[in-house]
């Protein structure tokens, strides 16, 4: 390991604490929805828990470091791009998926990125413009132009794929790398990590309530099933 640069669990710490921080929270409060505020402003205390051992004389994140997180490992790109579809509820289906990766490449291209060194200052900003310029193309064609319809329709899903990666990779790019040197920097990781608790908490409090209304109500289809079984003759 190069001498200069700190211990990763001290380097990353803004990174990793917001996820010790959401299984804390789950782990200690039963209804987090009744706790909406204190969970947004759940960041500030992981900020300055994070503080007390962030390396304060960290060197400046190298260009190669710079790259965005899905851009450095195909793997990387193949995880994130996964994970799309399981938080929209969506089916996996493996040709949909290898469908979706490889356009993604192809948005890549289309949409274009800075050179190693010159990132944008968010790359998530410059795709959502994209996919709101894509949402309005999908709104304008009529689906009885079917070929022009699932051509644009094709490409709003792909923009959107790709907006979602480039959100991953701007979060990991401020809390990997985080602009503490300014007020305003500092601001930006906490606001960061309070939306990715905030979002997450939630998300995952509203998930476990649907599988748990699945289960019961599935249940409950079990049991009136037996019971027409044994009763339905009478």
């Amino acid at each position: 390991m190069d001498a200069t640069q700190p211990p990763a669990w001290r380097a990353y710490v803004h990174l990793y604490l917001p996820i010790l921080s959401i299984i804390f929270i789950l782990c200690t409060i039963d209804n987090p929805f009744a706790h909406r505020l204190p969970l947004l402003l759940s960041g500030f205390p992981t900020y300055v828990l994070g503080s007390l051992v962030y390396p304060s004389s960290r060197p400046a994140p190298t260009p190669e470091q710079c790259i965005r997180f899905t851009r450095k490992n195909h793997l990387y790109r193949a995880l994130v791009l996964f994970t799309y579809g399981r938080i929209m509820g969506s089916p996996f289906r493996l040709n949909y998926y290898a469908f979706d990766l490889l356009l993604s490449y192809v948005a890549g291209e289309l949409i274009g990125e800075r050179n190693v060194g010159n990132p944008r200052r968010s790359e998530f900003f410059v795709h959502v413009l994209w996919a709101c310029g894509s949402g309005l193309m999908f709104t304008l064609v009529p689906p009885s132009w079917s070929m022009l319809w699932f051509l644009v329709g094709l490409i709003d899903r792909t923009v959107w794929r790709a907006s979602w990666l480039a959100l991953v990779d701007d979060i990991i790019g401020v809390l990997a790398y985080p602009p503490l040197g300014t007020q305003k920097g500092k601001a930006a990781v906490i606001l960061v990590q309070s939306a990715v608790i905030a979002v997450t908490v939630l998300y995952a409090c509203f998930s476990f309530a649907m599988a748990r209304e699945q289960i019961v109500n599935a249940q409950g289809q079990q049991l009136d099933h037996l019971e027409d079984m044994l009763f339905g003759a009478n």
